[in-house]
C-alpha cells in the first residue's frame, strides 16, 4: 500500500511533464528519484519504474525523439534555447534500479538467500506465476497455460486492432508491474494493488472507446 502512492505518483509526475511538451529538468529529475527511492524503501516491486517510463515513451513519443529545445531564461539574461536529453530520467531511475537490485541479489542480507524470495528465472517459474495471478484477477482458480496466453495477447490485440494509445500502456502497465513476481514463489492477491492501475486505465480507456463508437464519434 505504502509503494502504490510512491510508485504511481512518480511515473504521474513524469507523464504530467511530458504531456506539456517538456522534458524534466535536473531538479524535476532530483523529484522523480526521491519519489522512486522511497518506492523502492517501501517495495521491491517498484522496481519497474524505469521500464514503465520506457513503455510511456514507446506507446506516446514513438521509438526515436530528440532531446527537446526548451527557452530558459539564464538569471539576469534574455532566454535562451537549451537541449534538455530525454533521457536523464530515465539514466537516473535506472541506475537506481541496477544498484538496488544488485543489492537485493548480492548484499550480505540478500533476500535471495530465501527461498521464499529467491528467484528463478525460468519459463516455467514465470508460466506459474502468470497462471495464479491471472486467475486470482477474476477471483478464481490459476488459469491454463493457454488461457493465461490468451489473456494477455488479447489484451495488447484489442488495443492496438482499436488504436488505443491509453489501452496499450495500461496493458504494459499491468504486465510490466508483474514482472518482479513473476521469477519468485507465488504471493497472495493482495499483490494485484500494484497492477490494478494498469488493468483501471485500460477498462476505462475501453469503455470511451466504446461509447465513442455508440455515440458515433
Amino acid at each position: 500500500v505504502l509503494c502504490f502512492p510512491f510508485l504511481t505518483g512518480a511515473l504521474l509526475y513524469y507523464v504530467r511533464v511530458r504531456q506539456r511538451a517538456r522534458t524534466l529538468g535536473a531538479r524535476e529529475t532530483a523529484a522523480l528519484a526521491v519519489l522512486f527511492a522511497c518506492a523502492l524503501n517501501a517495495k521491491e516491486m517498484a522496481v519497474v519504474l524505469p521500464a514503465m517510463i520506457v513503455a510511456y515513451e514507446l506507446v506516446y513519443h514513438g521509438l526515436r525523439r530528440p532531446a527537446v529545445r526548451e527557452p530558459v531564461a539564464p538569471l539576469g539574461g534574455p532566454r535562451k534555447a537549451m537541449v534538455r536529453p530525454t533521457w536523464l530520467p530515465l539514466a537516473v531511475t535506472g541506475t537506481m534500479a541496477v544498484i538496488y537490485v544488485l543489492g537485493k541479489l548480492l548484499g550480505p542480507d540478500s533476500l535471495a538467500s530465501f527461498d521464499a524470495y529467491r528467484p528463478v528465472c525460468t519459463l516455467d517459474r514465470f508460466l506459474e506465476t502468470s497462471r495464479t495471478y491471472a486467475g486470482d484477477l477474476f477471483l478464481a482458480p490459476p488459469f491454463d497455460t493457454a488461457s493465461t496466453v490468451l489473456f494477455w495477447t488479447g489484451l495488447f490485440a484489442l488495443a492496438a486492432v482499436l488504436r488505443r494509445k491509453a489501452m496499450l500502456f495500461g496493458a504494459a502497465f499491468a504486465f510490466l508491474a508483474f514482472l518482479p513476481l513473476n521469477f519468485v514463489p507465488p504471493r497472495d492477491p493482495f499483490v494485484l494493488y500494484i497492477p490494478l492501475p494498469g488493468f483501471a486505465v485500460y477498462a476505462a480507456d475501453l469503455v470511451v472507446a466504446a461509447l465513442g463508437e455508440f455515440m458515433g464519434q
